[in-house]
């Protein structure tokens, strides 16, 4: 009986090491050649690979603060980009003219790594002045599209060079009057768009948007209206496979063209509609609209020939999903 305790014990040990030295995705890398470049009234950050970044954070210090304190999140590039930051989005975050310092850091689900070193530049660049009258309607199409954690509301710019901001309205009726709050607008990608959570929608229901823009000498007319069903994002995963180190997992989500999730929750066991949660397990995009998961087989401390039961979501952000039906695959 002592006997069998022990190796209880000693198996138990076993497996918590496992769970914790066998964590699917590292921190990423400290950016590389981080430096600036002024573009009209803008700020233009370049930098090099962030190995397993999934999303890039742009801390900044300014004028009137001591330290760097978060701006802005941007998608990750899988090689050297730049990352527009818009004058209107420092005369939000401070106006002040000077020495504005930056950072960039990779981050993806084991959390941050390491910050870049920090480059300066003087902002704004003299000469540029901000326009003498209010903003012109933002015009074009405007597009609204419901994504993973996020609906966003896509339109041209109305001027790069003013110190322009947007009051975004949204309601589920047309013309929306209710204000959710004056913001700027993120370039990513070749697309200008600005991304609101979708914790401040009620899901399945269909929502109306437009938009004003505004500078220091008043703001604009309403934008046309852009709709869209804000509804639960979902995951359909494919059918797993597994080798003696892995059980893959691939998916495919809708809309392809933006962000999907990071990280997922996964329920497993031996029978259909199992019930075991796993550790957060991160994905690793293949392409637009795909993904893997990998699940180390020994978390799961099973023996060849078992026959596996899966169902998994994305980690809850700002909405929470439900569960996939259940998938399977025998353990070789």
């Amino acid at each position: 009986m002592e006997f069998h305790r022990i190796k209880g014990l000693f198996l138990a040990v076993l497996i918590a090491l496992a769970f914790w030295a066998c964590s699917p995705v590292a921190a990423p890398s400290g950016p590389e050649d981080l430096w600036a470049e002024l573009s009209g009234d803008n700020i233009i950050l370049h930098c090099g690979y962030t190995a397993g970044a999934e999303e890039i954070e742009i801390l900044c210090k300014s004028p009137s603060r001591s330290g760097f304190d978060f701006l802005d999140l941007r998608r990750a590039g899988n090689s050297s980009g730049a990352f527009t930051i818009f004058g209107s989005s420092l005369a939000l975050f401070d106006g002040a003219a000077g020495t504005y310092a930056f950072q960039i850091r990779g981050r993806n689900i084991s959390g941050p790594g390491d910050a870049s070193s920090a480059v300066d530049i003087q902002w704004p660049r003299a000469g540029v002045q901000p326009p003498d009258n209010p903003p012109a309607v933002p015009s074009g199409t405007i597009t609204a599209v419901s994504a993973w954690d996020y609906v966003y509301l896509g339109f041209d710019p109305v001027d790069l060079r003013a110190l322009t901001s947007y009051l975004v309205y949204f309601d589920t009726s047309a013309n929306p009057t209710t204000l959710w709050k004056e913001c700027t607008l993120q370039y990513d990608a070749g697309d200008y768009y600005i991304r609101i959570p979708k914790n401040e929608f009620t899901l399945g229901s269909t929502y109306y948007f437009n938009v004003k823009a505004k500078n220091p000498h008043g703001e604009s007319a309403s934008s046309t209206d852009a709709s869209v069903a804000v509804n639960a994002f979902t995951v359909t995963p494919g059918a797993p496979s597994a080798n003696s180190n892995y059980v893959s997992i691939a998916y495919a989500y809708t809309p392809a063209g933006f962000p999907g999730p990071v990280s997922f929750d996964v329920l497993w066991g031996t029978s259909p509609s199992p019930t075991g949660a796993l550790p957060q397990i991160g994905g690793r995009r293949t392409g637009p609209g795909a993904g893997v998961i990998e699940i180390p087989v020994n978390y799961l401390a099973v023996a060849p020939g078992t026959i596996l039961y899966f169902q998994i979501r994305p980690h809850p952000g700002n909405e929470t999903p439900v569960y996939s039906s259940d998938i399977n695959v025998t353990l070789p």
